[in-house]
């Protein structure tokens, strides 16, 4: 899925349907244990939509199994600032 994910319209479907295939793709390399590309994924994520709270989370799990815990406390605690109700 790597080599399309950004030629994604050719198949139909809303931005919503092909929106899956990215969130499938960070999934599969989180659980295959391929944290270095990983963060790439997450990071085009939430620049796109800093809102996103589980791309947030994401990316910090990503960087965690890359040792980046610094990165990764900078990613959770976005994640936990997107989830608060605005004031």
């Amino acid at each position: 899925m790597w080599p399309i994910k950004d030629d994604l319209a050719p198949i139909g479907g809303s931005h919503a349907q092909r929106d899956l295939f990215p969130q499938l793709l960070g999934d599969a390399l989180l659980n295959a244990g391929r944290f270095s590309e990983a963060p790439s994924l997450y990071s085009e994520r939430v620049t796109l939509r800093p809102s996103a709270r589980t791309d947030w989370e994401h990316l910090s799990e990503a960087l965690i199994g890359l040792g980046d815990h610094v990165g990764a406390t900078a990613a959770a605690n976005r994640a936990l600032a997107a989830a608060e109700p605005a004031a």
